[in-house]
């Protein structure tokens, strides 16, 4: 008897096909539940495996040879993963652990590549999503090379609460990330980053109830962010600004207390 979890209804990169072709991938697949820290794939595991996450969050993270946890992305519920390893037949790229409990539908690499082929709305979603991370990544990269770690922090928490921005321009997180959640994601310490979300607070720029996070207001937000980092802006004839080259001002090292 068929779970009422188990559709493939909420999957993103699937909104191209009909309700019956969801329905008969979601006859094709195996389900699984995960309960709360739970690995649900292991990095460099061999596996080609790919999931679609229909209920529940998880994270995707590495960690060092001396126990040192990055963690690279959310994962939420209506998500793909684990599509690397069944397009280029390489070893899984990083471990995918539950953080709440979660219904996880499995695709085999085979029927996976059999949707792509058959269905260019599929194909071309997927392409967008792994377009998408790409830029994430990049743009993490640059935070992490040219950014203090007090701008790290605030560009973060700009990402974790883009999904929850209302029209009035706040957002809430909750459950709001740790201090370690946030520190594995910029490369820091969780001191430092109690010592930096303790400041903001004092400043109004997040207010903290429990297990909330509030932002009043993301464009103050922005503007925190905006002070004193190393963005440059080129006129264009159109009257618009561009990011380029020229006149680039020289960027300043972060102070040693600064650097995380």
């Amino acid at each position: 008897m068929e779970r009422r979890l188990d559709t493939l209804e909420s999957i993103a990169i699937l909104d191209g096909l009909t309700a019956e072709a969801r329905r008969n991938l979601a006859a094709r697949c195996s389900w699984r539940d995960f309960k709360p820290h739970q690995q649900i794939v292991g990095h460099q595991e061999g596996s080609r495996t790919v999931f679609f996450l229909t209920a529940g969050k998880a994270h995707a993270t590495m960690f060092s040879e001396n126990g040192k946890q990055v963690t690279f992305r959310d994962i939420t519920a209506g998500e793909m993963f684990g599509e690397f390893a069944a397009i280029d037949g390489k070893p899984r790229s990083a471990t995918v652990e539950a953080v709440s409990r979660c219904t996880v539908a499995t695709m085999s690499p085979e029927l996976f590549w059999e949707v792509l082929r058959a269905e260019p709305t599929v194909m071309a979603a997927v392409l967008k999503r792994l377009t998408s991370q790409v830029r994430v990544l990049s743009e993490k990269v640059f935070e992490l090379a040219t950014l203090a770690v007090r701008k790290r922090i605030q560009a973060e928490l700009l990402r974790l609460s883009e999904p929850s921005v209302t029209e009035v321009g706040n957002a809430v997180l909750f459950p709001a990330p740790t201090d370690n959640d946030i520190a594995t994601r910029v490369a820091t310490t969780r001191e430092t980053v109690n010592r930096e979300l303790s400041e903001m607070i004092e400043s109004g720029a997040i207010e903290k109830h429990g297990r909330t996070l509030v932002i009043p207001s993301i464009e103050k937000l922005r503007s925190l962010l905006a002070e004193e980092t190393e963005h440059y802006r080129v006129a264009v004839p159109d009257g618009r600004k561009k990011t380029g080259s020229a006149q680039r001002k020289p960027l300043r090292s972060p102070a040693p207390e600064q650097a995380g």
